[in-house]
């Protein structure tokens, strides 16, 4: 009897462990979606990521030397990592960037356009392809993020570049 408890009881650990492990990235829709909207194209197309923007980097911004890129975590909240982050700089001369790695269920829940990007679950944490609009990875809409700061007609006298990350950001 006592084998036969110990595996009932180690079926129900591990079960549980099993039912934790799905649950803790099955996350709700996110409660807001950044405003800004970023193209990237990489291998597989083109899509918009949603980006969180401290100044409008549409034209030149001289006084910014900094970027402060900040990743959120699994529960894909860029819009509270932003605001934290833009209380933290001193003035004007860091422009902080949050993009958004949206999933299905938060275009769906927001009513988003089709050309938004969107992964599967976490996938975004690894690198993983978006599941549309275009198979563009994570790290390609970063790498497109690196490329707006470096360049010099926008970011003249752009100095340092920081990438952080929270939780699944990190």
């Amino acid at each position: 009897m006592r084998g036969t408890w110990s595996g009932i009881i180690a079926g129900i650990v591990l079960g549980l462990g099993i039912a934790e492990r799905v649950t803790a990235f099955d996350t709700p829709p996110v409660k807001v979606v950044v405003d800004g909207r970023m193209p990237v194209k990489g291998g597989g197309g083109e899509g918009l990521l949603p980006v969180a923007l401290s100044q409008d980097w549409s034209h030149p911004l001289p006084n910014v030397t900094r970027g402060v890129i900040v990743v959120h975590g699994a529960h894909r909240n860029a819009d509270s990592i932003f605001r934290a982050t833009v209380q933290l700089a001193p003035d004007n001369g860091a422009l902080i960037v949050a993009p958004q790695f949206l999933t299905e269920k938060d275009v769906v829940a927001h009513s988003l356009p089709n050309d938004v990007l969107r992964w599967d679950r976490d996938d975004w944490s690894t690198g993983a392809d978006a599941i549309g609009p275009a198979a563009i990875s994570s790290y390609e809409a970063i790498d497109a993020l690196l490329l707006v700061l470096a360049d010099r007609s926008r970011f003249p006298n752009l100095k340092a570049i920081v990438l952080a990350g929270f939780s699944g950001g990190g």
